[in-house]
């Protein structure tokens, strides 16, 4: 309890004579929880101020976690999207549409994980948060449509491109004609049927402008 287990890490040499002397023997659960306690306190080290819906929302989870119904490392999970929402965004009160749509549109992996928390919202606080995964996916193309476009522009006003710089082109040039996101276009799938070239992607082929296919080639 005193060293917790990044202070047993740091004296390694006394914990092993410990073992091998059988004076200790370590409980494996025990380490487990002290340890998620650490990382459940490096959570709340990213809030500035105390931000009353996520008190109430760990209350919410510590009560399970003591009546049985989930673990430790469960309550960190399901905590660390709610604060990774309310930190990036300073909320003091309560976070917005805008904010969580945004949040997911940056980290849509974790629209399971922050379910739990927008449910304690409308139920504790009547908010009229939703999930809308079809909106925050056209948000997302949207965004991603204007930044392919501005690097399209970026890009092709140079003069000379590195290797990434080229396979990057490749990149913004498919999604912004063909609406396809290939994160890292590889050389071995370029093509040229009749002068025209192309990039090939399970068996379906998409056309790519003569000047452009000239920067890569």
């Amino acid at each position: 309890m005193h060293f917790k287990p990044n202070g047993l890490r740091a004296n390694l040499t006394v914990l092993c004579w410990l073992l091998d002397t059988n004076q200790i023997v370590i409980d494996e659960a025990l380490k487990e929880d002290l340890a998620e306690i650490e990382r459940i306190q490096v959570l709340f080290n990213k809030l500035k101020d105390p931000v009353p819906c996520i008190a109430s929302y760990y209350r919410k989870l510590q009560r399970r976690c003591d009546e049985g119904k989930t673990s430790l490392k469960s309550v960190r999970l399901a905590l660390q999207p709610a604060i990774d929402l309310i930190s990036a965004n300073n909320v003091t009160e309560y976070p917005t549409q805008e904010q969580l749509n945004q949040y997911l549109v940056g980290r849509s992996g974790q629209t399971a994980a922050i379910t739990g928390f927008i449910n304690h919202l409308k139920l504790e606080y009547h908010l009229e948060l939703k999930i809308d995964r079809k909106l925050i996916q056209q948000i997302k193309t949207k965004q991603l449509k204007k930044h392919c476009s501005h690097r399209l522009v970026e890009l092709y006003k140079k003069s000379e491109l590195t290797e990434k710089e080229q396979i990057e082109l490749v990149y913004v040039v498919l999604y912004s004609l063909h609406s396809i996101e290939i994160k890292k276009p590889k050389r071995d799938s370029f093509l040229l049927v009749n002068d025209i070239a192309y990039y090939r992607s399970e068996d379906k082929d998409y056309f790519l402008p003569q000047d452009i296919y000239q920067r890569i080639k």
